[in-house]
């Protein structure tokens, strides 16, 4: 299984959005983008798991995210009040994530400008590397919580790939 296929096949896993109508046809266009984007900012198993949890959290990939349609969210899940973007909700110092030309750069800016963040963390645990996200430490539970899910996120990977 290809690496797209594999990270989709992942998203996918994960429930949807709560006020998605979407069918799973639909979701697999909608995520697909992401998961290429995934694949194009990491070949690292455990990074990748880190940006699938990271979106999911954030965002749990919904449509008007996904299409950068965030003032169509409902009050109180508005991208941060409209400060942040995309599946990884980076914020304006994400330059890349907010000026890419296509979407698909856009797509892959916010992925790169996550890892940066994870990367700075994750030396001492992956909860710390959730937590490097806000710039805080030290991991304090909902951290921990994207953790563990992370852990989950890992090993579907693993199960799923092939031999």
């Amino acid at each position: 299984m290809n690496c797209i296929d594999l990270i989709l096949t992942v998203l996918l896993s994960l429930p949807a959005w709560r006020l998605s109508t979407d069918t799973p046809e639909e979701r697999a266009e909608l995520t697909r983008p992401v998961a290429a984007a995934i694949c194009a900012a990491t070949s690292d198993p455990p990074e990748q798991a880190f940006l699938v949890t990271q979106a999911w959290h954030e965002t749990k990939l919904a449509r008007p995210v996904l299409e950068e349609r965030c003032h169509e969210m409902p009050e109180g899940e508005r991208c941060d009040q409209g400060r942040a973007t995309g599946p990884w909700q980076t914020h304006r110092w994400a330059r890349e994530a907010w000026t890419g030309s296509t979407h698909a750069d856009r797509l892959l800016g916010g992925a790169r400008f996550a890892l940066r963040g994870w990367r700075r963390g994750s030396s001492s645990s992956w909860a710390q590397g959730f937590q490097a996200q806000r710039n805080a430490a030290p991991p304090r539970q909902w951290a921990r919580r994207r953790a563990s899910m992370m852990v989950r996120v890992l090993a579907i990977m693993l199960a799923t790939k092939e031999p």
